[in-house]
């Protein structure tokens, strides 16, 4: 190909997220490559606010036998901001909060306006509960086919009563099908 400027390029009217351009990081000043979709993401992850869920429009509930019942006083945040037209990230913090029974899973509603994807394009940044960063003691957070976070406790598989629960608090990807 014979040397040329950029901007003696044919144009492409039409990129495809996969389709690359060049980019220069100011921080190394070196000439890097980039696809359209992450140049899109990061574009709207900087301009796409934070969108804050407030204590009374989630539910928060327990599966297996047994019930999670935060008050508002233990509800530190639940927000959620879009990376693009089908992905969002969601982070809350529950503290200080009551169980009873022995429930295999805790669960949060998705917030408002957001229906979770079907497909496995789901990943958890960071999740702990108790102070453990529980990505590598067993622990895991799915989505339910009713539009519900759940987790599930460490290797005991249940979660034991308490009145002070020290905290879950959570980061994480999910792709969904309706992103308001």
């Amino acid at each position: 190909m014979a040397r040329k400027k950029i901007t003696q390029l044919a144009a492409l009217t039409s990129p495809a997220s996969t389709d690359v351009l060049p980019i220069v990081d100011l921080a190394s000043i070196v000439t890097k490559k980039s696809t359209v979709s992450e140049i899109f993401a990061a574009g709207l992850a900087a301009s796409s606010p934070w969108v804050s869920v407030a204590f009374g429009d989630c539910t928060f509930t327990a599966n297996g036998g047994g019930t999670w019942t935060p008050d508002a006083g233990d509800f530190s945040y639940y927000k959620w901001t879009r990376l693009n037209s089908k992905t969002v990230m969601i982070k809350g913090a529950v503290i200080n909060s009551t169980i009873s029974g022995a429930g295999s899973e805790l669960r949060v509603t998705a917030p408002p306006g957001i229906t979770f994807g079907t497909n496995d394009s789901f990943s958890y940044l960071a999740w702990s509960v108790d102070g453990f960063v529980t990505q590598d003691t067993g622990s895991s957070i799915s989505r339910t086919a009713s539009n519900l976070l759940a987790f599930k406790q460490r290797a005991s598989g249940a979660w034991g009563t308490t009145a002070d629960l020290v905290g879950v608090i959570w980061s994480l990807v999910v792709e969904c099908t309706v992103v308001p």
